[in-house]
């Protein structure tokens, strides 16, 4: 569970922390992993009805490799 606040709008208390798996399963999943990307939904209830946001992620090694 996340606790988080944003201006916008009244925020719920916490959220639910999810890693989603892409499209093309999970050999896409590991593709991923290896490139340096992690996409996560948050979920504002625990049986995962009502999603609050997507946060996807690139390392920064990964960041670096790909510049060059």
């Amino acid at each position: 569970m996340v606790t988080f606040s944003d201006s916008s709008a009244p925020a719920p208390a916490a959220v639910y922390v999810e890693r989603e798996l892409p499209r093309g399963g999970v050999p896409a999943y590991l593709a991923a992993r290896r490139s340096g990307v992690r996409s996560f939904a948050l979920w504002s209830d625990d049986r995962r009805r009502e999603r609050t946001a997507a946060v996807v992620t690139l390392s920064a090694g990964a960041a670096c490799r790909d510049t060059r």
